[in-house]
């Protein structure tokens, strides 16, 4: 769950950058229901009410701000019930999504300069080694040992890659990424 509220931030971020207003409303409620099931909607609601009012005005600037706040709520919300996986999960969720879109758009349009951008080695490690703290109950599920092994191939391509990443090394991390959050989504 905690994944699939990080993946609809991204996608919040996806929508704020191509302006669409039709879709914010939809993305708020889809955020409040998700928060819920991570019992944390008090948490979301007011956002998703801001994202929505400001979305119809097309502020998006505010609109981008409040995608930050109400994921920024939703991992303190975490924290504070001693759920810190929870959180980190949430952060993992976006990245993943952050990278399919990034890489996506990257592969398209390749130049070195561009795939630079996804070259991001400390946060997959990172990400790597909070996925091996997963409680052996949770890290034994199959969408987390699925994950594990997608996480562990972004790795592997981010570490033995150079600084600058080759198209086919960008359509690697794409296709993984996609991969990724097919798996994510259909688990929700």
């Amino acid at each position: 769950m905690g994944m699939v509220f990080g993946s609809l931030v991204a996608d919040g971020f996806l929508i704020v950058e191509s302006q669409k207003r039709n879709l914010v409303e939809d993305l708020g409620r889809v955020l409040l229901r998700q928060a819920r099931s991570l019992g944390v909607g008090d948490r979301v609601m007011r956002h998703s009410a801001s994202l929505t009012e400001m979305g119809k005005k097309g502020d998006w600037d505010a609109v981008r701000r409040e995608l930050i706040s109400t994921q920024q709520d939703v991992e303190q919300a975490m924290t504070e019930l001693r759920d810190q996986k929870m959180a980190h999960l949430i952060s993992l969720g976006g990245w993943l999504r952050g990278l399919e879109i990034c890489a996506g758009a990257v592969e398209s349009n390749y130049t070195p300069d561009r795939a630079a951008v996804l070259w991001q080695r400390d946060l997959i490690n990172y990400f790597a080694e909070e996925i091996k703290t997963l409680p052996p109950a949770v890290a034994h599920k199959p969408l987390f040992e699925k994950v594990r092994t997608g996480v562990n191939a972004i790795r592997d391509l981010l570490n033995r890659a150079p600084e600058k990443l080759s198209l086919d090394d960008v359509k690697a991390l794409h296709t993984q990424a996609r991969e990724l959050n097919a798996i994510i989504a259909a688990s929700d």
